[in-house]
């Protein structure tokens, strides 16, 4: 392509570790995507960014959360849990196959006579929706 650019140091890398995601056992790519998202949430809370300060008046208005350091582990717990999810997209496939998804009301989706729409909860890997439509017997168009 004539307008693409090249990819950065980071991309690369990026593509590089999702690559060998493919290789190592699952919990070592959530382990690595918790790793490397509870680091960004230090990082952030450190450049004392704006989504972190929005993070800190929510967890306050919300749960009442009035110790500061208490709303920071809240905010790295968070970030731990979305580098899991990410770190894990590249081996959704292999997460299926070794059982990792578990449907609750199965039985609800099965031998259905009419069209069904599905809804998923945008939380961790929704991506999974689509292979519960397939293991039912539906078409993803």
């Amino acid at each position: 392509m004539p307008n693409s650019k090249p990819f950065t140091l980071n991309q690369r890398a990026q593509l590089l570790l999702a690559r060998l995601f493919h290789y190592l056992p699952l919990a070592w790519v959530s382990a690595i995507g918790g790793f490397l998202g509870a680091r960004q949430g230090r990082r952030a809370i450190r450049a004392n960014r704006l989504w972190v300060r929005r993070m800190h008046q929510s967890y306050a208005a919300l749960f009442g959360a009035a110790d500061e350091n208490a709303r920071e582990q809240r905010i790295i717990a968070h970030t731990r849990h979305v580098g899991e999810v990410y770190a894990e997209i590249p081996v959704i496939h292999r997460m299926i196959k070794a059982g990792h998804l578990e449907i609750v009301g199965q039985a609800h989706l099965e031998n259905l006579s009419k069209p069904v729409i599905l809804v998923s909860a945008h939380m961790a890997n929704w991506e999974l929706v689509g292979h519960i439509a397939e293991l039912v017997g539906g078409r993803i168009s």
